[in-house]
């Protein structure tokens, strides 16, 4: 294989499919970048089991091909020898090398065994769900926050996916908190998926602005947009069902900005244990108050009137990260519904009526 290629574009589509790379793969194919030329078109690809990016390169003034061929490199060390080339880079290789050079300098690596690299396919079925791209990465940043990293029930360590007439749902839990988004969609594809949230959070591409295709079968899900082809796995198994943990009435609203709030949290949790993030929420005669203790240690305690409230005196005892986490997800004036301390509590904003936030209360304080 021979290829001249311009630094800036080759980085561009490096830095792409990068984030499927896993360097300490038990794997060792799966460390490496597979590189195909074509007469038609060169594609790099990458993978790291479960999520898979590939990138279509086409064939203008910034690429050429003079011989075609197929090779697998070193992933990462790929990567950093390309950042110190020149702008104009040639790949040659020979039966166990490539050669990288530009503006007089060359660098030799090894390559490895592209017959060790799986087989990836990434052909699509049935029909397409178009979607808004941005309105898609906002949806994940949103609720994928919410999943478990590491619980055993492997479910709640992803975000649910559904599209049924005409709207997309993305849902993410993991038991002690819950966030959910809905997106209007032009489409009557519908589906049910779970993906894992690390590799939804790469599922797409960054800044992403225009039109996204997505597919779905059963074992996989597949986004394109321009040049970029992304596939992930499935999780097995039934999400939960959801729906009915949010409350559909309640007794007393709090309204308050959620910048204001997240700094009272701050500073309330300044003597937090560190391993028990629990704050303490009171309402009286118009006052929010929000106190934190730490053992042995000392309090904290703020109060604040910039809010508005609908009912009596009221507390409840909950952890400060989710509570912020879930208002951070908002801008200007979030509304905090509760009904009793034992009962969760559901946080909607100003910014974004779509979605909501459900945490549940802390048995103690």
């Amino acid at each position: 294989m021979k290829i001249k290629i311009r630094k800036r574009l080759f980085e561009k589509h490096l830095e792409s499919i990068g984030k499927a790379i896993q360097s300490n793969s038990p794997l060792p194919a799966l460390q490496g970048i597979v590189i195909t030329a074509t007469e038609s078109n060169t594609q790099i690809l990458a993978s790291n089991g479960n999520l898979s990016i590939k990138e279509v390169i086409g064939h203008d003034g910034s690429l050429e091909v003079i011989e075609p061929g197929k090779i697998l490199v070193p992933g990462s060390l790929f990567k950093n020898v390309i950042k110190k080339q020149g702008q104009e880079i040639t790949l040659n290789t020979t039966k166990n090398s490539i050669n990288i050079e530009s503006e007089g300098a060359k660098t030799t690596l090894q390559l490895m065994n592209v017959e060790d690299y799986p087989s990836i396919n990434f052909d699509t079925m049935g029909k397409d769900l178009i979607v808004d791209g941005s309105a898609i990465e906002h949806l994940i940043k949103n609720v994928s926050f919410a999943a478990a990293e590491n619980d055993k029930r492997i479910i709640l360590n992803g975000v649910n996916l559904k599209s049924l007439n005409g709207s997309l749902t993305a849902t993410a839990t993991n038991s002690f908190r819950l966030a959910q988004e809905k997106v209007e969609v032009d489409s009557n594809v519908n589906f049910d998926v779970t993906i894992l949230s690390k590799n939804l959070k790469d599922f797409i591409p960054k800044g992403i602005k225009g039109p996204l295709t997505i597919n779905v079968n059963e074992s996989k899900v597949i986004t394109k947009y321009n040049s970029t082809t992304i596939l992930s796995k499935l999780i097995d198994g039934f999400y939960p069902k959801v729906d009915g943990l949010i409350p559909k009435k309640f007794q007393s609203v709090l309204s308050i900005d959620s910048k204001t709030l997240s700094s009272l949290i701050e500073k309330a949790t300044v003597v937090s244990d560190d391993g028990n993030k629990v704050i303490k929420l009171s309402l009286n005669d118009g006052e929010l108050t929000i106190e934190s203790k730490k053992r042995e240690m000392g309090d904290s305690i703020v109060r604040t009137r910039e809010c508005k409230w609908n009912s009596g005196d009221f507390s409840i005892a909950l952890n400060s990260l989710f509570l912020k986490d879930a208002i951070n997800k908002f801008h200007g004036r979030v509304a905090i519904a509760f009904n009793g301390p034992h009962d969760p509590i559901v946080i909607k904003g100003e910014s974004n009526v779509k979605l909501t936030q459900l945490v549940l209360p802390h048995r103690t304080y």
